[in-house]
């Protein structure tokens, strides 16, 4: 079987989101605010974010990951397969569990992420990356930027597939240097982007760049232009969590269908605007249709570029 994407990368598999009362300053206190969310458990981590979205908008598709025994008894793992996503590249360390994200958000709309790891810290030491990963079209590499991703980006890439590198990786470590030799596509933020200069290395930057811009839309570097993707008008936005993620499963999806890389970037944007409006990166249900007609309503609005 074919893989349109397979998405890599061990991280912390569950997320707690909360709102916080004020800004986070040195010294000071900030309480969280108690809603309907703030005990609650939400299915996470970019690797799957990225699987989940990619179904929903029709390809098939395989992750391959590092967790804990909770990934079962949680039943995300009957989650993904109930959606059709292959798994078998999932390792499930029963000693372990598989962390969690605590995403917070302040008043300002400032956001930060700590994370509490556990299964994925042991991802070196494991070798096992399923069938899928043989197949693959595309192999969307995110956190953690470790030997075990790598390793599984290099099997993807001699069988014939393409790398996307999702997120930060500029640290000038070995294994940086190794994801950019390999890259064809890096998205990435700005603050991101820029620490390829500062750690010396944007002369390995792939031939394609997107730098996610937030609210201000993205920008394309195709290595002739840059190209301003507008952003995609959007009201009632209640969580972010998961934006950036679901942007690259509608690039990948664009680019499996067909569209230029252009308009892929656009359709990402479009997918990433029905994300955000409900809490959790993966509670949003929607398909290929509705991303596609948010896609042809923005189309006619900007420059004409793409399909």
């Amino acid at each position: 079987m074919k893989f349109d994407c397979v998405s890599v990368g061990a991280w912390a598999a569950f997320d707690k989101i909360w709102s916080l009362d004020s800004e986070i300053v040195d010294g000071g206190t900030s309480q969280i605010l108690h809603d309907e969310y703030v005990d609650k458990l939400f299915f996470g981590d970019c690797s799957f974010n990225v699987g989940v979205a990619s179904k929903r908008l029709g390809l098939n598709v395989g992750v391959v990951s590092v967790v804990g025994q909770d990934f079962m008894d949680l039943e995300y793992a009957k989650f993904l397969q109930d959606l059709g996503i292959d798994i078998s590249g999932v390792t499930v360390l029963t000693s372990k569990s598989s962390g969690f994200n605590m995403n917070m958000r302040t008043p300002d709309g400032n956001t930060f992420c700590i994370t509490k790891a556990d299964a994925s810290l042991e991802q070196d030491r494991i070798t096992s990356y399923g069938k899928a990963i043989e197949s693959a079209q595309w192999v969307v590499i995110s956190e953690k930027f470790s030997e075990y991703a790598l390793r599984a980006a290099r099997v993807a890439k001699n069988q014939g597939a393409k790398v996307l590198i999702n997120g930060s990786i500029g640290n000038g470590s070995d294994v940086s240097r190794g994801f950019l030799s390999i890259a064809d596509v890096l998205v990435t933020n700005e603050s991101e982007f820029a620490a390829l200069q500062r750690f010396g290395m944007e002369e390995l930057r792939p031939p394609i760049v997107v730098t996610t811009l937030g609210a201000k839309g993205a920008k394309l570097h195709n290595g002739e232009e840059i190209i301003f993707i507008p952003p995609v008008s959007t009201s009632g936005v209640i969580d972010t969590t998961g934006a950036g993620d679901s942007l690259v499963a509608g690039l990948i999806a664009g680019l499996v269908k067909g569209f230029s890389m252009e308009d892929s970037v656009r359709i990402g944007a479009c997918t990433a605007s029905l994300v955000i409006k409900e809490v959790g990166c993966q509670s949003r249900q929607y398909d290929w249709d509705e991303v596609r007609e948010i896609f042809e309503a923005i189309r006619p609005q900007e420059d004409g570029h793409g399909k």
